[in-house]
């Protein structure tokens, strides 16, 4: 794995971004709306638990409509743990490399999808994504010992993964707040009670009442 890559990565996207200025400073204040939320996962590891200081951070600091927000998060506190499909994929390919184990297209794979499998089906608990790292190796046939190099760095590891885990699911409800909401809430059952107590303009837009804002036409 490129560590060195990714470091780069990092340290370019900050540049990129304070370059942008003005049309940058949109990613800067959602990072740092989320900033309390964050904090309360490293200290506590667990993406559910802080499902109430995400909901708070991301209606009060990012101003993401109520109805997307108690949609969107706890569904994503349950299925989009993609921080750990993540590790699990960078852990599989790890101790291949570290094995001298060639992996072709199909093994990849395969090493992909059960990641993304083991880590919806994973319990939302500390060092969860470790027992879903050894199913996704005995998949490919890769071998378990080496899973004590993972286990001494966990302390750390689970910490980002919750992270990344929590940010993805506020980037979710950020970007269905930005899209069409009303046209997305057609589509599910959602729509008849929000129809039949009139919380859509003529036009299918969201009222001032219910969001709390000043809509101009």
């Amino acid at each position: 794995i490129n560590i060195l890559g990714v470091i780069v990565f990092c340290i370019l996207l900050g540049l990129a971004v304070g370059r942008m200025g003005k049309r940058g400073r949109r990613f800067v204040e959602f990072f740092n709306a989320l900033n309390k939320a964050v904090m309360k996962i490293v200290q506590i590891m667990l993406c559910s638990a802080t499902l109430p200081l995400t909901l708070q951070c991301a209606e009060q600091n990012n101003g993401i409509d109520r109805r997307v927000t108690r949609f969107i998060l706890p569904i994503g506190a349950t299925v989009n743990k993609n921080g750990s499909a993540f590790f699990n994929t960078v852990a599989a390919i790890f101790i291949a490399q570290m094995n001298n184990y060639p992996l072709d297209a199909g093994q990849i794979t395969i090493i992909g999808i059960m990641a993304i499998a083991t880590s919806i089906a994973g319990a939302a608990l500390p060092s969860a994504a470790m027992v879903t790292t050894i199913i996704t190796l005995t998949a490919v046939g890769l071998p378990i010992n080496d899973i004590p190099l993972l286990i001494i760095v966990e302390w750390l590891l689970d910490r980002c993964r919750t992270v990344v885990n929590v940010m993805g699911d506020a980037f979710g409800a950020g970007i269905l707040e930005n899209t069409n909401v009303a046209g997305f809430l057609q589509h599910i059952f959602f729509w008849p009670i929000c129809k039949k107590k009139k919380l859509f303009g003529p036009y299918g837009d969201r009222t001032p009442e219910l969001t709390g804002r000043n809509i101009t036409a």
